[in-house]
């Protein structure tokens, strides 16, 4: 059995993401194709399909997981002591953070004409 076909859907759904995102920052949304993740990947693009219905539902999925990584931020600066008044500072000060260590994603997200949905 090869190593690929050993790997778990979950695995291959992160690193058909993980390679998209790299592909969208180097080359932009509308210049990278499925075929380009999938060749990156060693895969054909009938395998991306399999796990995304289209080039948008994989920004959808890297905006999906942008969100939880600052929504963890948010619920960790809310469950921390302190007034409620230093807890929203921080609360705005983790995100603004975010957005500037996160600037290629954010850019992303608007690359892409669909809108996201909810």
């Amino acid at each position: 059995m090869t190593a690929q076909a050993k790997t778990k859907p979950d695995d291959t759904r992160a690193r058909i993401i993980e390679t998209a995102e790299m592909l969208f920052r180097r080359m932009g949304f509308a210049k990278t194709a499925v075929a380009d993740i999938a060749g990156e990947l060693g895969m054909s693009p009938a395998n991306i399909y399999r796990f995304f219905s289209s080039k948008h539902a994989i920004v959808e999925a890297i905006c999906q997981h942008c969100l939880a990584e600052l929504e963890a931020k948010a619920w960790a600066v809310a469950r921390s002591p302190g007034p409620a008044s230093q807890r929203i500072e921080q609360l705005i000060m983790a995100v603004v953070n975010y957005h500037k260590d996160n600037l290629s994603r954010s850019s992303i997200a608007g690359m892409s004409s669909a809108p996201i949905k909810k």
